[in-house]
């Protein structure tokens, strides 16, 4: 039982195949947030599983970017103090 697909995994080709193989050795995988079972029976469950997939691995790539830009923003922040109280930097 996981809250949602992503803490399986969140890259997309990777977590797609893992739950293949977890759902081939006849576990059944469900997310109590939501209560769905996941379910690789027909096409279409395939393709909301990859969507979803696709969705935590965009969020990843956005939370690296957005951790990124919080880092070079607080280096600036600081050579900035450091320069205007006189200090070496």
């Amino acid at each position: 039982m996981l809250s949602e697909q992503s803490r399986l995994g969140r890259e997309q080709l990777e977590t797609g195949y893992l739950l293949k193989q977890i759902r081939d050795a006849g576990v059944k995988v469900f997310y109590y947030l939501t209560g769905d079972e996941a379910k690789l029976d027909s096409a279409l469950d395939k393709m909301m599983a990859s969507l979803t997939s696709f969705a935590a691995e965009m969020e990843r790539e956005k939370a690296r970017q957005r951790a990124r830009d919080a880092a070079v923003r607080f280096n600036r922040a600081v050579q900035v103090q450091g320069i205007m109280a006189g200090g070496a930097v």
